[in-house]
């Protein structure tokens, strides 16, 4: 439904140049020390993606950490209060930092997104663009059927070596060869242009309300 009240002009402000390739990181903030299923990997891979950034200044890119982001950060010691904010400032020379709510917007401006997290990888599947899912070893069979399908068109990345390679492939090389895959799967969210979610919803509670009705009505004739 967001998809269909995207305001162009946000677009504009959130984005600030044209012609070159938009690139979004967006980290985690549930590292495994808060549980057992944490997903983030930033304790891995977080400076080497600055790194990545710094070296390909061709390309605009977004920071995009979740609102308690530097708090986890520093309540689970993977930097100090120093480094974090030197991580940050670091990320402002190169590009921009965004956290706002409105990030489907961000979204539909963009041509790649860089992730850890588990919610963007069925709100991002519509725009059809490439992923780098950062992931740890722990979820090669972590998720339900839904999100394994989602994910399978996606390009899942367990270490920085890895990284490196689909970087340059897929982004530096324009070789996005799960496409295909991914088009194929945005059918998987049922998505209806001429309907929002809340009428769908609304259409298969009056068809089963009315079926069950209808039901019930023959059974207590069938009574009498």
């Amino acid at each position: 439904d967001n998809y269909k009240l995207i305001d162009s002009s946000k677009i504009n402000k959130i984005w600030k140049t044209t012609g070159k390739k938009r690139i979004i990181y967006a980290p985690h903030h549930f590292f495994e020390q808060e549980a057992p299923q944490g997903v983030s990997t930033f304790d891995k891979n977080g400076n080497f993606i600055l790194r990545l950034a710094k070296s390909h200044p061709e390309y605009e890119w977004i920071f995009r950490p979740h609102p308690v982001f530097k708090d986890r950060v520093l309540r689970h010691k993977i930097k100090t209060l120093s480094e974090i904010e030197n991580y940050f400032e670091e990320w402002k020379k190169i590009g921009t930092i965004y956290t706002g709510g409105d990030y489907y917007e961000m979204f539909a401006g963009s041509d790649y997104l860089i992730t850890d997290c588990i919610s963007f990888l069925s709100e991002y599947l519509p725009t059809a663009k490439p992923v780098i899912h950062l992931r740890k070893d722990e979820q090669k069979q972590s998720f339900n059927n839904l999100v394994k399908m989602i994910t399978d068109s996606y390009y899942k990345v367990y270490d920085n070596e890895t990284l490196s390679k689909i970087f340059n492939e897929v982004i530096v090389n324009n070789n996005d060869y799960l496409k295909d895959k991914r088009i194929k799967n945005i059918k998987l969210l049922m998505i209806d242009k001429n309907k929002t979610t809340g009428e769908k919803i609304t259409e298969y509670m009056e068809k089963e309300l009315w079926q069950r009705g209808e039901h019930e009505f023959s059974r207590i004739l069938k009574n009498l």
